[in-house]
């Protein structure tokens, strides 16, 4: 946000600067395409072996039809 500067009638300035700062969320940009980029890297490797298992896993539709 933009810093408020405050000029007062004696030799003093005062600089005023709002921030919302939530603990544990006081990163970067770049960071946090990182961040997200490693979850949603987990999400597909982990959604590729469940593709894989799947795959592999008997179907046992024709035992249940007698």
């Amino acid at each position: 946000m933009a810093e408020q500067v405050i000029q007062c009638s004696s030799a003093c300035t005062v600089t005023v600067r709002h921030e919302l700062t939530i603990a544990g969320l006081n990163i970067d940009i770049p960071t946090a395409f990182q961040l997200g980029g490693a979850i949603a890297l987990c999400w597909c490797i982990a959604y590729f072996w469940k593709v894989i298992g799947d795959s592999v896993k008997p179907d046992r539709s024709d035992e249940r039809e007698t």
